[in-house]
């Protein structure tokens, strides 16, 4: 189901996101399936779950083709992110143009780490989840 993306000054997109607890779940699975017809919709290149009204730490991003919006970025697979948390690997950054959906008709440079480790929110463990809950490595 396509959900309206929520733009800048709603109230909820101020509040700190929620960690998610419960893996594997049908409302989980409904909130990734949301959100991918939410960004295809919207012809975007990622989607954050509070952009959608969802308090949680959940993101989605990349596409099987080139964005028309970013047609000199590469084409990053399909990608969800649950609970991450990114800790540049070295000093290297990146600078290109981002926009923001809830920020409509907004573009700005910003810079980056071109890598990062995504970590769960743990010391043991260094890895983010996937939808059903398995640790996953990013770089």
């Amino acid at each position: 189901m396509i959900r309206p993306i929520l733009k800048m000054g709603a109230q909820s997109l101020m509040l700190p996101s929620q960690s998610v607890t419960a893996f594997n779940t049908p409302a989980l699975a409904e909130l990734l399936r949301d959100m991918e017809d939410t960004m295809i919709a919207a012809d975007g290149a990622g989607l954050a779950a509070p952009q959608i009204g969802v308090n949680l730490q959940v993101v989605i991003f990349g596409s099987k083709e080139l964005n028309p919006r970013y047609p000199d970025a590469p084409i990053i697979p399909r990608t969800v992110l649950i609970n991450p948390v990114l800790t540049p690997l070295d000093d290297l950054k990146e600078e290109g143009w981002e926009g923001c959906k809830s920020v409509p008709r907004l573009h700005a440079k910003s810079t980056a780490s071109m890598r990062a480790w995504c970590s769960m929110k743990s010391i043991i463990c260094t890895a983010c989840f996937t939808r059903c809950g398995s640790p996953i490595c990013v770089s």
